[in-house]
């Protein structure tokens, strides 16, 4: 393709008012029978291109639409800045609508809303969900709720949480945990809300990848991470998961690709049988407090039925509706959620656990650069420790790994008027006993 031409074909994409970049590399394109702009990777770019140069008989091969697309994606005559922004995040693209969720109304969609994508339901402002419906059934057993469903604070509290993981809201900085047994739906309603949001917005990742930097990388342009499993292996990096929670900016690292700065908008939504394990200490429950715990129901359903994602489909517009509902009162708060007493205690519970370790050594002990102490009697009295508060406590090898994590080191020492036993033992260098030694007892006969 001649320069003139090439040149012919970028004004023409300009004119055309249907493909533009937000300023950051990512490139648009306006669909409009959803009334959405969708981002567009390389390929789909250049197939849409395709599509808008066709009828002005251009003709262009890969490489030639590739160099199109760098452009595209480059130049500032391409730029609408908007993209970028957050001014369309109150409103939802519905298949009759848009749905500003300041008030709750339908409002008709235009290509400069620049909205960013759209949900495949049919909104209604007073949608409620049926008692007799599948669907009612089913998130009775999913919370465990026996009266009427609206009337139950954990319905108030689901709905919040649907409405967040579907829409645009950003900064409540959570991470959702739906906590339950086995057998209860908790994976269902996540299949349910990624088959509405779409797999180019969503991704599964579970918590332990997170942690990774490798994996981070899959996170890049989605809106939500589902995952429906806890890692049998205790959590670490806890700082780079707490970023991905709040937003802050997060190193990305593909196998093959770039290095470099991504700040996250993404949300998260767990389920789980139990709480993860932490391998590091949470200082100050920096962790825990960015949890939001909703305890489902502790009855698993009888009758397994194989369809009920296809049941539930058939009825979501009646639970999504009811999800956007409740989102002027939520966004009024400040993306604040409901309460929900349980949960509230699990987290509280799940913190103190989390800095167990450096709890315990304030307790009883101070940092002392000439001191030691014994690791068993340091470890036995920490076990004590966590009873008495009923905490559970993590293992020997686990106290060990988070205590150099907390800048303690280790060596073998003896000392006959300190310890009973003859032989060295393995101690805790860096530390002595403070004024409150409740929690210390004298190596026993054992550790000879």
């Amino acid at each position: 393709m001649k320069k003139e031409q090439f040149n012919k074909a970028l004004d023409l994409l300009v004119r055309s008012d249907c493909i533009r970049n937000d300023g950051q590399g990512s490139v648009f394109g306006y669909d409009e029978k959803s009334g959405v702009w969708n981002r567009l990777d390389s390929l789909h770019a250049r197939q849409f291109m395709e599509r808008i140069l066709a009828p002005h008989s251009f003709h262009a091969n890969t490489a030639e639409l590739k160099e199109i697309y760098q452009n595209v994606a480059e130049r500032c005559d391409f730029i609408e800045e908007k993209l970028a922004s957050d001014e369309a995040r109150t409103f939802v693209v519905c298949q009759n609508g848009v749905v500003n969720l300041m008030d709750g109304n339908i409002i008709p969609s235009d290509k400069t809303g620049y909205y960013k994508r759209s949900l495949n339901f049919n909104y209604s402002k007073d949608a409620k969900i049926q008692g007799n419906s599948e669907t009612y059934k089913y998130l009775q057993t999913l919370l465990g709720v026996t009266g009427k469903l609206e009337d139950s604070p954990k319905f108030k509290l689901l709905l919040q949480i649907i409405l967040y993981g579907i829409a645009d809201l950003k900064n409540a900085k959570k991470a959702v945990i739906l906590l339950g047994p086995a057998g209860i739906g908790k994976s269902i309603l996540l299949s349910l809300i990624e088959k509405l949001v779409g797999d180019c917005y969503c991704t599964w990742l579970t918590w332990g990848e997170l942690s990774k930097e490798d994996h981070v990388s899959l996170i890049k342009n989605k809106t939500l991470i589902l995952s429906d499993e806890m890692p049998c292996t205790p959590l670490r990096h806890l700082d780079r998961i707490k970023s991905i929670i709040s937003g802050n900016p997060i190193v990305l690292n593909k196998k093959y690709g770039e290095i470099g700065d991504y700040r996250p908008h993404v949300k998260l939504i767990s389920a789980a049988n139990n709480m993860p394990s932490l391998g590091e200490p949470d200082v100050k429950g920096a962790f825990a407090e960015r949890l939001l715990v909703l305890p489902l129901g502790k009855v698993p359903s009888e009758d397994k039925d194989p369809d009920l994602l296809d049941k539930l489909w058939k009825e979501k517009d009646q639970l999504f509706s009811m999800a956007l509902s409740v989102a002027p009162e939520f966004i009024r708060n400040n993306l604040k959620f409901y309460e929900d007493a349980e949960g509230v205690r699990i987290c509280e519970q799940f913190s103190r656990e989390g800095f167990s370790i450096s709890a315990y050594i304030e307790a009883g002990y101070h940092d002392d650069p000439n001191g030691r102490v014994c690791l068993q009697e340091f470890y036995d009295g920490y076990v004590k420790f966590c009873e008495d508060g009923f905490l559970n406590g993590v293992t020997k090898t686990e106290f060990k790994s988070q205590l150099i994590q907390l800048g303690y080191d280790f060596k073998k020492a003896r000392d006959k008027e300190y310890y009973s036993s003859v032989s060295s033992v393995s101690c805790v260098i860096g530390i002595s006993r403070g004024k409150d030694e409740s929690c210390q007892s004298k190596v026993t006969s054992q550790q000879k």
